[in-house]
């Protein structure tokens, strides 16, 4: 058991999002093949790219820095809405959406430290679907 996290680091991820995950490939197919896309309306939660994380992982290590991090985007967004702009950033205007209200959930990961990380080390999730988009 570790007794005092301030000797070492420790992050926790949200909900990783990058162009080569299997979800995103799942997405992409089922937008391409028009299937439909289950969303989830009542789980909140933020997001993060796969480069942006692994710069804040340089940065703690870099740093030498202790304690413990959250890699999260600064907001938190629903799952549906978080979806819906991607879906539609991504040209899919017509996806065939089905909602899912019985799924819910905070799986958001959000720092009480408003320093943990430099600005450029910093997103929102409107800049995760930016990311994902271009």
């Amino acid at each position: 058991m570790l007794e005092n996290v301030s000797q070492v680091a420790m992050w926790r991820k949200p909900h990783p999002v990058f162009v080569t995950l299997p979800r995103m490939k799942y997405l992409l197919n089922s937008l391409i093949n028009n299937e439909e896309i289950v969303l989830y309306p009542k789980l909140l939660y933020n997001a993060n790219t796969d480069f942006l994380i692994a710069k804040q992982l340089y940065y703690i290590i870099e740093n030498k820095l202790k304690g413990i991090f959250h890699l999260g985007a600064e907001d938190v967004v629903n799952h549906k809405g978080f979806y819906n702009e991607l879906i539609l950033g991504l040209g899919f205007n017509n996806a065939r959406i089905q909602e899912n209200f019985e799924e819910e959930g905070y799986f958001a990961l959000l720092s009480e430290r408003h320093d943990e990380f430099p600005g450029r080390l910093r997103l929102m999730n409107k800049s995760v679907i930016s990311y994902l988009i271009n």
